[in-house]
């Protein structure tokens, strides 16, 4: 399997068996050129799915509005109702690799800690154990995932470009696909590459986010990945949707 890197916006895509966007701004891309009745081998959620993802708090109340909130940390209004010294997350509602989310704890007195036009404040999810789900849909069926399970320091994080893993794992496949679809269905998602971040508590997941393209973990065990979106895109009628083993 021989594969390019090339600039979505100009590259001819005709002579290439599949096309693989990377960034956010490759699906804007790839959608501008099929308006324009280009065609090629590409599978990419729509505009108003990507956005239900990528803006945080929005994903958090579409939800919490489908009967789907216990999947995700509580939100807080306001955090002088909790115990001081309570670790609390201040959330971007646009933010990559955790660059401009952080850990604040409570405290007494404490003065306004957030901008509500651009944050959110959520329920912080402790634990050494962080799980990435990284999934390819095809008409709303998932099929391709594979988890990689994180090794996280045992203090507050938020985990990106300011705190790292001490050991990463793979696990193939996911222990939540039937609820990750039903979520996948709640904000639009049918086609495409995303990657749900999340722990688990008493083996429930905890959502933070889910990143609509995808995840940067997965390019280190990229293989089988590939292979499948290739057979998704020239052959659909032959995938067969994955299930969460008995």
């Amino acid at each position: 399997m021989k594969s390019e890197m090339a600039d979505l916006r100009h590259a001819d895509l005709s002579g290439f068996d599949a096309v693989v966007p990377l960034t956010l701004w490759d699906r804007g891309f790839l959608a501008q050129r099929q308006v324009r009745g280009e065609t090629f081998n590409a599978l990419f959620p729509s505009a108003a799915a990507q956005g239900n993802c990528d803006d945080k708090l929005r994903f958090n109340r579409i939800l919490a509005g489908a009967g789907l909130g216990e999947f995700v940390p509580a939100l807080i209004a306001d955090p002088a109702d909790l115990p001081a010294g309570t670790p609390i997350i201040v959330k971007r509602r646009h933010d990559e690799w955790g660059k401009l989310s952080r850990i604040v704890h409570v405290q007494a007195g404490l003065s306004a800690i957030h901008d509500p036009a651009e944050e959110f404040l959520q329920e912080y999810i402790g634990g050494t154990l962080e799980l990435s789900a990284h999934l390819l849909l095809r008409g709303g069926r998932i099929i391709f995932a594979r988890t990689a399970r994180f090794e996280m320091p045992d203090v507050p994080h938020v985990k990106g470009i300011s705190t790292g893993y001490k050991k990463l794992q793979w696990q193939e496949g996911s222990d939540h696909l039937d609820l990750f679809s039903r979520i996948l269905a709640a904000v639009g998602f049918d086609d495409g590459t995303c990657c749900i971040d999340f722990r688990e508590v008493e083996g429930k997941p905890k959502i933070f986010e889910i990143n609509p393209r995808m995840g940067g973990s997965l390019t280190g065990n990229v293989g089988d990945y590939l292979r499948g979106y290739l057979a998704a895109v020239q052959a659909p009628q032959q995938v067969v949707a994955l299930r969460a083993a008995a």
